[in-house]
């Protein structure tokens, strides 16, 4: 049975408000209704509410004698979500702040938030919401990351509690973007050159066979061949982006590999860690 907004549930559930209800957080609250939490929510924007889960009127009344509020708005939006309910935090309440923002904002959110006595967890999604919603891998920090783990992991959420310090969830999902999007848009260049070549068939299937028969150590040997066949291998990108000219295409990732190899030549490589155990 949803829990009203001011109330806890009668048997006893956690009490959890989700702020905003956009795609990531509709599907979380619906899955927080089905693993048994007393689910209140609340968007200004006339969008559905989760079946299950109880719609507050404003977001002052919607975190009322909540132990946990998860704000899953844009990062724009992200302080002005945590004063609307600010006032309304009991002491020892957890706001997650869920939003994209950058580790600096999330720092300002946990000084606002820790000066209330309420305890604060800087939460990255490492994951898409849709398909599998609140089992999303995780990231969380700051002084309620502890809590937010405690809470979250008995209902089904896939998260690691990366320390107190509050923006270092934030710093994490953002280094690692660099790599994964990078990777990505530099693929989605190869596509349009295999496109343009008429060869994307054997292109696509000989970049997965590279990449699958790497093993564990494929990103190390590939990082550290750069080191010493820096100059050799902007040779090479120079041709390709001179290639690019023929196929009438315009090699922006590819310039930014030349710039990049052409600083790896001056300064060398940076330490590259070792494999974990």
């Amino acid at each position: 049975m949803a829990t009203s907004a001011s109330s806890k549930s009668a048997n006893g559930s956690v009490h959890i408000t989700v702020l905003g209800l956009g795609e990531a957080g509709s599907l979380i609250a619906a899955d927080l209704v089905a693993a048994g939490a007393a689910v209140v929510v609340f968007d200004p924007a006339d969008v559905p509410t989760p079946e299950g889960a109880e719609r507050g009127p404003d977001a002052g009344t919607s975190v009322k004698n909540a132990d946990l509020v998860l704000a899953v708005t844009p990062p724009a939006r992200a302080p002005a979500a945590l004063a609307d309910a600010l006032d309304s935090l009991g002491a020892g309440t957890v706001y997650a702040d869920l939003s994209t923002g950058s580790p600096k904002m999330k720092r300002g959110l946990a000084l606002t938030a820790e000066r209330k006595n309420v305890l604060f967890a800087d939460v990255a999604l490492l994951s898409s919401i849709p398909g599998v919603g609140l089992r999303a891998r995780a990231l969380a920090s700051g002084s309620g990351a502890e809590r937010y783990v405690a809470v979250m992991d008995p209902l089904g959420a896939d998260v690691t509690d990366c320390g107190p310090e509050a923006g270092r969830a934030a710093s994490r999902k953002y280094l690692r973007a660099v790599m994964l999007r990078g990777f990505g848009t530099v693929a989605v260049e190869a596509l349009n050159a295999g496109h343009a070549a008429d060869d994307v068939e054997w292109l696509w299937a000989n970049m997965n066979d590279e990449i699958n028969a790497g093993g564990d150590n494929w990103l190390a040997e590939t990082v550290a061949r750069l080191g010493p066949f820096a100059r050799r291998r902007r040779r090479e990108m120079d041709s390709c982006a001179l290639y690019f000219d023929e196929l009438d295409l315009d090699p922006v990732m590819t310039r930014s590999t030349l710039e990049m190899l052409r600083r790896i030549e001056a300064d060398g490589l940076p330490t590259i860690p070792a494999p974990p155990d």
